[in-house]
């Protein structure tokens, strides 16, 4: 037997995963933001130590390339700001109509759910609250009467006549 126990493999310890961090919309921003200004940091000293050191009239054609070439990639840009636009735009049609054809539903659902209530809040309140409310005021009359002819009952039996002698204290 005690070599069955040595002859056990042992399995691996278990790797602990790794935490995936939360996503950062700051260093999202960053992420993206950082790359363009470089470049336009780089092109700007480079234009700018082109512009410095050489001849400007070989300068300008290549300076003007590059603006064209700029100016092409804004319009790039512009076209796609427009088509993300109008994909938002369809988006929030989307869940509008969405919100619309859920929601409603619910309201009505809701509304009927909350006029059942009433309904059984008034049908209760008149078929059995006020009849007990009723047995209970007619019994509390009814013991407060006997309680009443009780206390007279007694208030007669206590009050004795008195005897013509006056006080019978054997005097």
């Amino acid at each position: 037997m005690s070599q069955d126990t040595t002859s056990i493999k042992q399995l691996p310890e278990a790797k602990p995963e790794e935490e995936k961090k939360p996503f950062s919309f700051f260093k999202f921003i960053l992420y993206v933001s950082i790359p363009p200004i470089i470049i336009i940091v780089v092109l700007f000293v480079g234009g700018l130590i082109l512009a410095l050191t050489t001849d400007p009239s070989q300068t300008a054609p290549r300076i003007g390339m590059i603006r064209d070439i700029f100016i092409i990639i804004l319009a790039f840009e512009f076209i796609l700001v427009v088509l993300a636009l109008v994909a938002l735009i369809l988006q929030v049609a989307k869940l509008i109509a969405t919100v619309d054809d859920e929601i409603k539903p619910i309201v009505e659902t809701t509304k009927e759910t909350l006029e059942t209530v009433k309904e059984t809040a008034q049908f209760v309140g008149k078929n059995v609250t006020s009849p007990v409310i009723s047995a209970q005021a007619f019994f509390a009359g009814l013991f407060a009467f006997i309680r009443d002819i009780g206390g007279i009952r007694r208030a007669i039996r206590r009050t004795k006549p008195k005897s013509p002698k006056g006080n019978n204290n054997g005097k």
